[in-house]
C-alpha cells in the first residue's frame, strides 16, 4: 500500500489484488518533475493512472480510462519533457500509445499501434529525446522498427526503416546520451548492430566505428546507466563518450564472447 512517510495509508488506496481479466498487472512508476506517475488500485476505479507530489491530498487519480471497476493494462512509462508517455494493452492484438501531463483533459489517445503476430512478441522499446519519444512498433509493411512521436497523432510514425520489408529490424536496448538516442539493431546477417539517432531519419545511423575490432560488436540489447557508454566487445570492456574517437578499449578479457551493454553518460 502507499503510504506517507508517517506510515499511514494514503486515503483511497486498497492493496494490490488482482483483476479477474488481468491477473495482477506489474506496477510502473516515472518522475516527471516534482510529481510521480504511477499505476494503483482502488475498489472504485480498478488498476488506473494515478500522479502524486508524495503528499495525501495531491495523490489522486489522473483518469479512469476504463469507466468503473474495470482495470486499464498501463505499462512503459516514459517520462518526456513535462509529460509522460505510457502504452496501454487495450486489446491482444494491438496496443495504444497514450501521453500525460497529469490532468484528466490532458491525458490522451496518440496512436492505437498493431503488435506483432508472433507468439512471443517482444515488448516494444521506449526513449525519451529532448520533446520525442523514440520506440520500436510493427507494422504490417515494416515489421518492427524504430517509431517516433511528438505527443500528437500525426507526427507519430516510422522514424527509419533500418531493414526494408516485413522482416524488421527489431531496435532493442534503447539508451538516451545527451541529444542521442543508441540502440541495437538486428538484420538478417547479424546478431545485432549498434545504432545512433539525433530523432531524424537522415540521423539514424549505424554507429561510425573506426576500426574492425570496434566494428565486431555484438550486441544484445542489455542496457543500463553508468558513467559513461560502456560495452564489452570481442572479448573485451570498451568504454565511450558517444562518438568513434572517443570509443577505446578498456580492458582484454582474453577470451570468450563479448556481449554489449550500453550505458548512458550521467554526467
Amino acid at each position: 500500500r502507499l503510504t506517507e512517510l508517517t506510515g499511514a495509508p494514503l486515503p483511497g488506496f486498497e492493496s494490490m489484488v488482482a483483476c479477474p481479466e488481468l491477473g495482477n498487472p506489474n506496477p510502473w512508476f516515472t518522475t516527471v518533475d516534482d510529481r510521480m506517475f504511477f499505476t494503483a488500485h482502488d475498489l472504485e476505479h480498478g488498476f488506473e493512472l494515478w500522479v502524486s507530489d508524495g503528499s495525501a491530498e495531491r495523490s489522486q487519480i489522473v483518469t479512469d480510462l476504463h469507466p468503473g471497476t474495470d482495470c486499464s493494462y498501463l505499462a512503459h512509462f516514459t517520462a518526456v519533457g513535462a509529460k509522460v508517455f505510457f502504452i496501454e494493452y487495450s486489446h491482444p492484438d494491438r496496443w495504444d500509445l497514450m501521453v500525460s501531463d497529469g490532468t484528466p483533459q490532458g491525458t490522451n489517445l496518440v496512436k492505437t499501434l498493431a503488435l506483432e503476430p508472433v507468439e512471443s512478441s517482444p515488448a516494444p522499446g521506449f526513449a525519451a529525446l529532448g520533446d520525442l519519444l523514440i520506440f520500436s512498433s510493427y507494422d504490417p509493411l515494416h515489421g518492427v522498427e524504430l517509431w517516433v512521436s511528438d505527443g500528437t497523432e500525426q507526427d507519430t510514425g516510422l522514424l527509419k526503416d533500418i531493414v526494408a520489408g516485413v522482416a524488421g529490424s527489431h531496435p532493442v536496448g534503447f539508451s538516451n546520451v545527451g541529444d542521442r538516442v543508441f540502440f541495437v539493431a538486428s538484420g538478417p546477417d547479424d546478431g545485432g548492430t549498434l545504432w545512433v539517432t539525433d530523432g531524424t531519419e537522415q540521423g539514424t545511423l549505424p554507429f561510425p566505428f573506426r576500426t574492425e575490432q570496434q566494428a565486431g560488436l555484438w550486441a544484445d540489447g542489455v542496457v543500463a546507466n553508468f558513467h559513461g557508454l560502456l560495452f564489452g566487445v570481442d572479448c573485451g570492456l570498451w568504454v565511450s563518450d558517444g562518438t568513434s574517437e572517443g570509443t577505446r578499449l578498456v580492458r582484454d578479457f582474453g577470451g570468450g564472447q563479448g556481449i554489449a551493454t550500453i550505458f548512458e553518460r550521467t554526467e
